[in-house]
Parts: C-alpha cells; structure tokens; sequence
C-alpha cells in the first residue's frame, strides 16, 4: 500500500481533493483485479472484475412452433427477478411483451436482454389453415335453416356470416331464403390481415321432398359399422357424407374411432337429408377358458368376447411349458400358464388371463344334474363327485343364456350350457340341455 499511497498523496498535492478519491477509486479496482502491486493480504477483498464476460440467455418459446396469427409465449434461462425485454427486426413478426406473433408464414428472429445479458433464437410460423365455410344442410327447402359453421383460418376471434344474394338471409349463423334460388355467404374473420370464405347453398322450392336418412342399428359401438339408408326419390341413388370428427363413411358404410355423435347428410340430386348416430365405447376385449383348470395332457379350450371389430382373435403364451395351437392350450408340466390375446382392429387390442394346470393323474371332478335334461325356465340341480374330501365346490358357466345361481342352473333359452366344477385345485366340466 506505500506505493499506493504515494501516488494517492501525489494525485492529492497537484490535482485537488475530488481528483484524488477518484484516483483512489481506480487504484482499489487495479489491486483487485491481480495487478502486479497486489498483495496475500488482497485476496480478502472483493473482487471487481471489468473483463469478465457476461454470460448468455437461453431463449424458448411455448410452443416452439406455431401457426401465422396465434401466439408464442416467450421465455429465457436462466431465471431471474430482472426483466427480460424481448424484440424481433424480422419482416412480419411482432413482439408484445412476451408475446410473439407472425401475420404469415416463415421465420421470426428474436433478441432477448437482460441488463448484460443476452441471447437470441429464431422461431417458426406455419401458414394458418385456409378459412373454410360449411353448411348443414347443404340444400335446404325454402322455410327452413341452414346452421352455418367455419373452420380454419388465423385467431380466435369471432367468424361473422353474410349474404348479399337476393332472397338470401343471414342471421347469426343461420341461413334462410324466402325463395328457391342460391345463397352464397361469405365469412369474415376480423384477424391480423382481414380472412375472408365464399361458400353457395341451395334452397328448394317449398314442399320439395326430402331425405330421411336412417342407419341400422341407429347406436353401435366403437369399431363396428352402421349402415346407412334413405327414403325419398328412387329415382337415383343416395351419397352420404360426415365432417364430424373421428367418424368415416365408406359408401353407405358409417365407423367412428372413437365415442360420439356422428352426424351424417345424405344427397341425391336436389335432395338432402341429415341424421345423427351414436357410438358407444366397445367392450374391453377379454378371455376365458374352459375348464379354467385342467391336467397336464389335457386341454383348455379358449375363446374371447369384446373389443371393437370383426377381425379374429389370436392367442399366445410366453409362459414357459404351455403351448398355444389355435385356440387350444396345453402344457407338459404343472404350473401357470399366462395367455395374451390379441384382436388386430383399428388400435391394436390386447388381454391377458391365467390358466392351471394340475399334475397329471390329479383327482377331477364329476359333475351331474338333475335332471339332466330341463325346460327353459326351470332349474337343472348341480352335483359333483371325486376331487378332495373338503373343499366347497363352486360351479360357473359362460354359456349363452345360461346362469348359475350356487348350484342351480337355468337357461332363457333352448340350447346347451356347459358348467365348470371348482374345488381348490381340481375341476371338472359338464353340457346340460334345455329343450
């Protein structure tokens, strides 16, 4: 500090008061920052540095891709409680606090600053999809409404509907005429650049027939089919089509993917119809065997119910000593063995479920009925013989139509019910009529 305080004197003697305590100032600052008069003694002091590099932000955007006239949300890393200012010089894009936003397609360049802190990133606009118009119906009689709807376009703000077609009437969203003709509307989305959509609709004369459209069954279940059908004039044949998401028409042939409400129009000529369909969700896919217990050599007979469409079932095991062939199982040792079935429709759908088998030579179960043969509406008895002296024994059917109730068996209708005897690990199997 001699040195220092030397100069500090000397700055004092020829340069005044105010001078000199900034010449202190400065001298502190070159100490601390590993000049060659610094001492151990220094180490303690803070440490100012002047050529420390500041570092750099990170800058995302949420999402990191959008569509020309929806926002980006933008942010940067590391966090701080400073403020992050944002800007952008790119042609097109513009920034609001930290909002980012594209009037078309292409690319925005943005630079972020906080305080010596900065960073850039470049972020991607895609063109918004074209604003569309929709009327269902498509053809109208005269009276009644068209329900018009839109798609697309940039923004959310609110599609307004006109007419200038003469006879034509818009309100709201509703489309009418006081006479046969055609109404073209146009649709206007007040977004950054005005988006602007034609479409033409055609009013009958009033009294015209019409179709009605009818599917059979009316509500199915997810990945079967509807078919449809309409009446009106034979004279050529109905198309039928659908804008409603997750459902399909394939001629006159209605699917959905998944639950809902599939609203289908059907045309023919200057005729028009519309219907609505429900799908349900399809039943799990599951599986069982029979007997679900059985010796080794002996076989279980599988089968599955559920799951959405018409397509087979098949089945597998990873379950070591079983062996699946078609729909039978088999194993060469005791032990479990796990069956995977799989039913290859639109997703593809999987079950599982376990099955026993008993060392060979096991005791089984006998089972019996009396009577063995029943009229619909009256109850077979069950019995059983064999297996272990203890042990309840429970019977059980998957049959069509046939229900056990502890051990009595009745069936809603002619046919045969098979029933499967369970006693700790014995089982056994038998087929009962009902006339």
């Amino acid at each position: 500090m001699g040195a220092q305080l030397r100069c500090f004197t000397s700055l004092a003697s020829s340069s005044g008061k105010a001078t000199a305590v900034v010449a202190c100032a400065v001298m502190i600052l070159a100490a601390g920052c590993g000049g060659s008069g610094g001492s151990a003694t220094d180490a303690s002091t803070p440490v100012i540095r002047g050529d420390v590099t500041a570092s750099s932000l990170t800058v995302t955007g949420n999402p990191a891709t959008a569509a020309a006239g929806t926002t980006m949300n933008l942010s940067s890393l590391p966090s701080s409680w400073r403020r992050t200012t944002y800007a952008t010089t790119s042609t097109g894009c513009r920034v609001t606090g930290t909002s980012l936003t594209a009037t078309s397609a292409g690319t925005c360049a943005v630079t972020a600053t906080r305080g010596t802190q900065t960073g850039n990133a470049t972020f991607a606009f895609t063109a918004a999809p074209p604003l569309t118009v929709a009327g269902r119906p498509e053809k109208a009689a005269v009276g009644t409404t068209i329900a018009l709807s839109s798609a697309g376009g940039t923004g959310t703000t609110t599609v307004t509907f006109a007419t200038t077609s003469t006879g034509c009437v818009v309100t709201g969203n509703s489309l009418t005429a006081t006479a046969a003709g055609t109404c073209t509307v146009i649709a206007t989305k007040g977004t950054q650049g005005r988006q602007t959509a034609t479409a033409s609709f055609t009013f009958l004369p009033a009294g015209s027939p019409t179709l009605t459209v009818t599917g059979n069954p009316a509500t199915a279940a997810v990945g079967t089919t509807i078919n449809l059908d309409s009446s009106g004039s034979p004279m050529s044949r109905a198309t039928y089509s659908t804008t409603s998401t997750g459902c399909v028409v394939d001629g006159p042939l209605l699917t959905a993917t998944d639950p809902g409400t599939c609203a289908v129009i059907a045309t023919r000529g200057t005729e028009t119809g519309t219907a609505s369909f429900t799908f349900t969700p399809a039943p799990p896919l599951t599986v069982t065997g029979s007997p679900e217990k059985a010796a080794v050599g002996t076989t279980i007979a599988l089968s599955s119910a559920g799951g959405t469409g018409t397509t087979t079932v098949t089945f597998a095991t990873t379950s070591t000593g079983c062996v699946v062939t078609g729909n039978s199982l088999t194993a060469t040792a005791a032990g479990t063995c796990t069956v995977i079935a799989t039913k290859g429709t639109q997703g593809r759908q999987t079950a599982t479920a376990s099955f026993t088998f008993l060392p060979a030579g096991s005791p089984t179960l006998t089972v019996t009925g009396n009577p063995a043969t029943a009229a619909v509406g009256t109850t077979i008895t069950l019995y059983s013989a064999g297996g272990s002296p203890t042990g309840r024994v429970t019977y059980a059917t998957t049959s069509t139509g046939c229900r056990v109730t502890g051990a009595s068996l009745t069936a809603t209708a002619a046919g045969t019910c098979t029933v499967t005897a369970t006693q700790d690990t014995h089982t056994g199997t038998a087929t009962f009529t009902f006339s």
